[in-house]
């Protein structure tokens, strides 16, 4: 098994937003009594509603005064039921699973509410996450109060211990996750293995409530099985590390679902062979669940196809497809109908730019590079040469080495004058760079230094935009590619 792909314990993520107009999606919640009932929470077009699965979705937002959603609490003994915070509006309420809603937010001091949190104890406690900390009310006061220890605080995410309810969980913003074993009365940081603190969603598991799930604004999702005491990533398949919301399946609780920012909703859900696919998935496109490898061609299934949307992630296009020369593109093309003797794009995937025209050939245009690493990882032609396999065809390359005809190299570190930021030669672009290029630049002249990268006898505002991409980015070459 390649390195890395086992890492998620036989699970993966697929896409299931056919339907949904906005993909912004920045709350989820399961109907527990029918989890083919969904409702998702989207940033400017309010909630929407599933009643199989994900397949279809519909608007459902009579009575919201917001239309961007932050998060849903449902009321288990009646899911149709359901409480709504909005950015800018506070909190509403719902008695018939979304056909109207109607305000809920009296005693609120901050109505940019973004997590909500239901304890079915006695009485029924609310509790919500704002902007300047947390509140609660219970059913029968319907008045909200603060809660102490998160004032400060930007309260994202919040969750209840279901075997527990004294044992609550908060996400902030900047400050990671909190702990409170007191009914919210004092809480105590627990971020050990945390990639990121800024905790936009989290999730508990109904059935084991020591295993977590946090869902951050810039590291994908993160999984604790000892109750936040230590946590590692989990994103195998994951396209979109900006998550939103998280939800789990109250009946399976395996089944995790995660609304992320421009890419939908994904599904966790079990992945036999581990190939980063999973089961329901691979089923759908014909390959196997329980074989890592379909095709047998010494290319992990996973690393093919992670999502099973066709287009490639890493490796190879089509699990179902060899690839007879290794070149990283498979076989399988259209036909050449224009008889130019260039196929067009392969059947295997949107990604691969160029199809080969003969799959027996390993390199097209005889340039020294695969076709398959031009494509994928140059994201250059295999039927167009790149003489200095920097990542541009020569008919582009304006940063090529001193081979290059139409480039020249003064100092000869392999860089071209136009995208050579390097003045002292220690191949980096950094201020000592840029204090070599500021007097030229006053000057006008470079006096041997190199800052003339445009070659037209002065230094100018030419040059300062040549040299920019290299700085910003550290390092020489095309916005500091190395060839």
């Amino acid at each position: 098994m390649p390195a890395g792909c086992g890492a998620n314990n036989g699970t993966a993520w697929s896409a299931i937003s056919d339907g949904l107009t906005v993909l912004d999606v920045g709350a989820l919640a399961i109907d527990p009594s029918t989890p083919t009932i969904l409702y998702a929470g989207t940033e400017g077009g309010g909630v929407c509603r599933t009643t199989d699965g994900g397949t279809t979705w519909n608007a459902v937002n009579s009575g919201l005064d917001g239309q961007d959603i932050n998060s849903f609490a449902i009321d288990p003994s009646t899911p149709t039921t359901l409480y709504t915070a909005t950015e800018d509006g506070g909190v509403f309420r719902t008695t018939n699973g979304g056909a109207t809603w109607s305000a809920f937010s009296s005693g609120l001091t901050d109505l940019r509410v973004r997590a909500l949190a239901i304890d079915l104890s006695s009485p029924i406690t609310l509790y919500a996450g704002t902007q300047r900390g947390a509140f609660r009310t219970t059913l029968s006061e319907t008045t909200w109060s603060a809660l102490n220890g998160l004032a400060n605080l930007s309260v994202l995410a919040l969750v209840i211990d279901p075997s527990n309810s004294t044992t609550l969980y908060a996400g902030t913003r900047f400050s990671g996750i909190f702990r409170s074993t007191d009914g919210g009365t004092t809480w105590s940081a627990i971020n050990g293995g945390l990639g990121s603190l800024r905790i936009s969603a989290l999730a508990v598991d109904p059935s084991t409530p020591t295993i977590l799930y946090a869902g951050t604004e810039d590291g994908g999702v993160f999984r604790t099985t000892d109750s936040g005491t230590t946590w590692s990533a989990f994103n195998l398949g994951l396209a979109n590390p900006i998550v939103l919301a998280l939800e789990i399946d109250a009946t399976t609780s395996t089944t995790v679902y995660t609304g992320t920012a421009r890419g939908g909703v994904f599904r966790l859900s079990a992945d036999s062979d581990s190939d980063g696919i999973g089961d329901v998935s691979e089923s759908a496109i014909g390959t196997d669940p329980t074989d890592e490898d379909t095709d047998d061609d010494g290319l992990f299934d996973g690393a093919e196809d992670l999502d099973a949307d066709g287009i490639v992630d890493v490796g190879e296009t089509d699990p179902l497809d060899p690839d007879t020369d290794a070149d990283l593109l498979c076989d399988d093309t259209r036909a050449d109908n224009d008889g130019d003797g260039i196929a067009p794009v392969s059947l295997c995937g949107a990604s691969e730019l160029v199809a080969e025209s003969d799959p027996q050939d390993f390199d097209s245009d005889e340039d020294g590079l695969p076709d398959g690493a031009e494509v994928l990882i140059h994201l250059t032609s295999p039927l167009v040469a790149d003489t200095d396999a920097d990542g541009a065809d020569d008919p582009n390359d304006n940063c090529g080495i001193v081979s290059n005809p139409s480039q020249l190299d003064t100092d000869a570190d392999l860089y071209g004058n136009l995208c050579d930021c390097d003045f002292d030669g220690d191949d980096a672009c950094s201020i000592a760079d840029f204090n070599i290029f500021l007097p030229d630049f006053f000057a006008t002249s470079d006096g041997g230094s190199g800052t003339d990268m445009d070659g037209d006898g002065s230094v100018g505002i030419g040059d300062f935009n040549l040299f920019l991409p290299g700085f910003q980015a550290g390092a020489p070459g095309p916005s500091g590619l190395v060839p």
